[in-house]
């Protein structure tokens, strides 16, 4: 049996009773259970009282957390679209830098080469011949590890970056060592012109708004709560991915669902797991600087989710689960534009 320290964290049932309610709803209590070496805990969230009290609930929570051993936190489906109370009280809980699960970003971070390799199969293109575009604000944080599929696999890789000092030493060492280039540019309207397919790494809302984007693109965001929405764009934002996990951890989630309603979907159950494993090997590991944890931090993580073999069944937009078939039209439609400039560039020489 797979022994992982997790927290699922539910809403609590309506309580029925007036001894319950007091327990609950005045003095805050949070119904614990432990299964299978892990823990379910309950809050007692209700839109009457949570903007005045949930500091107390997050305050009971985290004591829980600290007193199992907790590393990792899946919120429920229930609890995370439980409207403003719950953005209040999650909101509140981030600010403690827990290590939650939450908005399936971890595995978009963990995954962008596997989203790239499974886009194009659908598109029946080479990741040999084709070009791919990274949008990327500075940040002395980033671990670019995440780059290293790309560069090695790709025909050219392109970053669009407010941090040319740092790109461009990069780009100075691939070429010196490894004759590859690499291009490096912060002029965004131009570099985007013909980018199909573009992983916007960490610009904000705002940030991408500025962009001119070809209308067909493909936009993969690794930057929690961003999508492209110009009138002119008719291409494809992927905000989400969806997986298989191995049947030891279907039949685990299976039976934390069956304890009652509010269920906890596979891929924030399986970015909890990774989570933990992730900081198992950290705990592990003869180096503890912070620079050198953060450097093999995606390291670790693809390692595992390769382990595990971990794949992609389906793609998330603005709108739900982006089909198969609206990627392969896509596909069709970038490699018609191709054909259009590669026919005007002969038409001009």
């Amino acid at each position: 049996m797979i022994f992982l320290a997790i927290g699922y964290v539910k809403e609590l049932d309506e309580p029925v009773s007036f001894m319950d309610k007091i327990r609950y709803y005045f003095l805050n209590e949070i119904e614990v259970e432990k299964f299978d070496g892990n823990f379910i805990f309950r809050l007692p969230i209700c839109e009457k009282n949570m903007e005045k009290k949930y500091e107390k609930i997050v305050e009971k929570l985290l004591l829980y957390l600290k007193k199992y051993r907790i590393k990792s936190v899946i919120f429920s489906d229930n609890l995370s679209n439980k409207g403003e109370s719950s953005i209040i009280f999650r909101d509140e809980f981030y600010k403690r830098n827990f290590g939650q699960v939450d908005q399936n970003k971890k595995l978009m971070q963990y995954m962008p080469f596997e989203i790239l390799e499974y886009i194009l199969h659908l598109q029946h293109r080479d990741i040999k011949q084709e070009d791919v575009y990274f949008l990327i604000k500075k940040d002395s944080r980033m671990d670019f590890n995440f780059l290293d599929k790309f560069i090695k696999n790709c025909k050219t890789v392109n970053i669009i970056t407010n941090d040319l000092a740092r790109f461009q030493k990069i780009q100075q060492d691939l070429y010196e060592q490894e004759s590859i280039v690499l291009g490096v540019s912060n002029n965004k309207s131009k570099s985007l012109r013909k980018a199909k397919y573009i992983f916007n790494v960490n610009m904000n809302q705002k940030d991408l708004l500025k962009l001119k984007i070809q209308r067909n693109s493909i936009i993969i965001h690794m930057h929690p709560g961003v999508k492209y929405e110009e009138n002119c764009f008719q291409g494809i934002n992927v905000n989400k991915i969806l997986i298989t996990i191995p049947d030891e951890y279907v039949e685990k989630l299976d039976a934390i669902n069956a304890i009652d309603g509010d269920k906890i979907d596979i891929e924030k159950f399986y970015e909890s797991i990774l989570l933990d494993k992730i900081e198992k090997e950290k705990n592990n590991s003869l180096v503890q600087t912070e620079s050198y944890i953060r450097n093999t931090y995606f390291s670790l993580a693809n390692d595992i989710i390769q382990k595990d073999e971990i794949k992609i069944r389906a793609l998330v937009g603005n709108h739900g689960i982006i089909s198969k078939n609206e990627i392969i039209e896509n596909g069709k439609i970038l490699y018609e534009n191709d054909k259009k400039l590669y026919e005007k560039v002969e038409c001009v020489n």
